[in-house]
């Protein structure tokens, strides 16, 4: 079997063994584990995809696209999938968005004259770059009616030059998790937070998650931010290492456990994922109509296993 099915079946089989029946807001109980990690080896040559069941990989590789694209809502994303609809409103307004945070993160918006020390700066090396005069700095329309901006900070975008000019450096951490935000929203963010790590000569992406619905959620994340690793380390020209993923509350929803348990276990070899038809673009320029541009190569699974969402 696979590295990939092996590792995702034994934390299944690990969370049903060892985790304890628990409420949550949803309504459906979970079987919960605290405290899961695990990691996984990322090449185009053995993608890590699960394949003793099949992932909807367009509808993935359109959700990534919407990341990057830092779009604080889903009506362009919902012509292609619906993967967030039960999270939106009427609008395509979704109060928590990914990706949003990754290239528009609310920043003071300061009138006076900035001194050094103040929290409009960021630290680079020895040099202080002051946002307001950044290319890092940009303005998130939330009315366009009312002329309402907020101040944001492209913390992507940062990260991706700084690892150009200092790829060994150890503060290369994105967030999504925004307080005033998460304490409100209907869905704050699960997979909070990632970092890349750069040693013996390879990028490897540490995911952080508060919550995982190892079912229906961890087979995209793992697949998602694989994916992510890649075009980071195609945009920097830097191999691939691994994925790591750390998890706080890994769970399994009670009405997904028989639908696990009659489906079959057989894996195949791990598919190839192909980014040639890319060409030289940006991770930043991609659009929605690069979505069949990211190929999967001789992707063999098993049945899609259909299983109730939790909201």
């Amino acid at each position: 079997m696979n590295i990939v099915d092996k590792t995702y079946l034994e934390i299944l089989d690990r969370i049903l063994t060892e985790g304890t029946r628990e409420t949550n807001r949803t309504g459906t109980d979970t079987v919960s584990l605290f405290g899961l990690s695990y990691r996984l080896p990322v090449t185009t040559e053995a993608f890590p995809i699960l394949t003793h069941k099949k992932i909807q990989w367009r509808s993935l590789v359109t959700e990534m696209i919407w990341y990057l694209s830092g779009e604080p809502h889903i009506r362009n994303l919902q012509q292609h999938t619906k993967i967030w609809d039960a999270w939106s409103d009427a609008d395509g307004n979704l109060e928590t968005a990914y990706g949003r945070f990754w290239r528009y993160y609310p920043v003071p918006n300061y009138t006076a004259p900035i001194r050094r020390g103040d929290s409009n700066y960021l630290c680079d090396g020895e040099v202080l770059v002051n946002l307001d005069e950044s290319k890092y700095r940009h303005n998130l329309i939330v009315d366009e009616k009312e002329s309402i901006v907020i101040p944001c900070f492209d913390q992507l975008r940062w990260a991706i030059d700084e690892l150009k000019r200092n790829p060994r450096s150890r503060r290369l951490h994105i967030t999504a998790w925004y307080p005033p935000n998460a304490t409100v929203s209907r869905l704050p963010p699960c997979h909070h937070s990632f970092t890349l790590n750069y040693q013996g000569g390879k990028l490897n992406l540490h995911l952080q998650q508060r919550s995982s619905d190892h079912c229906v959620g961890n087979p995209f994340n793992l697949t998602c931010y694989s994916l992510l690793l890649l075009l980071i380390c195609r945009e920097v020209n830097l191999n691939p290492g691994d994925f790591y993923h750390s998890i706080t509350d890994a769970h399994i929803y009670v009405d997904h456990i028989e639908p696990y348990r009659n489906a079959s276990r057989e894996a195949y070899v791990l598919p190839q994922l192909d980014l040639s038809q890319l060409g030289d673009r940006s991770m930043f320029d991609l659009t929605y109509d690069d979505i069949d541009r990211l190929q999967l190569v001789n992707y063999q699974h098993g049945a899609f296993i259909k299983l109730p969402v939790a909201v």
